[in-house]
């Protein structure tokens, strides 16, 4: 064999090689999953996995779940436990610090001045995590009864949640709804819808005869 023909041999065979390499190289890129993956920090507020769940998810109260006893008090001083979740009731849980829960407060709020019995038969929860919890008291003690307690506390445990912020409708201590959005829950259950000025007053004023 002459010298130029070994050489063209030596040539493809390294060509061969080097793509055969390469093949095996793209292979295992696609098998391993990229180094760190996963591993980037949940955003404030973000509930277990960042689910987005339609009817209940990590964090959220099964509808049918049945409260567990517990006992908690109000700002205001009252001693509050299962057996005053009687009839329909709204209970909302919020996590100082939480981005979501905030940006939800305004819409919130509203939906619990519509609800059906007024601040009697809303619950607000509010949890401490990050910076202190006055801003989320002043703002929901017009429209709900309001208690303080950490994370794990009292209430979140009796009602399994883990997740913030949760939605959720009562019927007699059993959760009928759980959402992490004001808006679903408020189709699913909406609020008083107010009444049309004059509406509820007859037809309009005396007759002229």
């Amino acid at each position: 064999m002459s010298s130029t023909a070994a050489t063209v041999t030596l040539t493809a065979i390294c060509v061969l090689n080097l793509v055969l390499t390469l093949g095996m190289v793209r292979r295992l890129n696609r098998l391993t999953p990229p180094v760190g993956a996963g591993d980037a920090a949940a955003p404030a507020g973000a509930r277990p996995a960042d689910a987005a769940p339609s009817v209940a998810g990590p964090g959220l109260p099964a509808p049918g779940t049945k409260v567990r006893d517990f006992t908690a008090v109000t700002t205001d001083g009252t001693t509050l436990g299962r057996a005053e979740l009687t009839g329909r009731g709204l209970v909302a849980f919020f996590l100082t610090g939480c981005t979501s829960c905030h940006h939800l407060l305004p819409e919130f709020v509203a939906y619990a001045d519509s609800f059906p019995g007024g601040r009697e038969r809303v619950l607000a929860v509010v949890v401490t995590g990050k910076g202190g919890p006055d801003d989320l008291v002043r703002r929901l003690s017009p429209v709900a009864r309001v208690t303080i307690e950490p994370v794990g506390g009292p209430v979140s445990t009796a009602f399994g949640v883990d997740g913030f912020p949760v939605f959720s409708v009562l019927q007699d201590h059993v959760v009928i709804a759980a959402q992490e959005k004001v808006a679903v829950l408020r189709r699913q259950h909406p609020g008083v819808v107010p009444a049309v000025n004059g509406a509820a007053s007859g037809s309009g004023g005396p007759s002229t005869g």
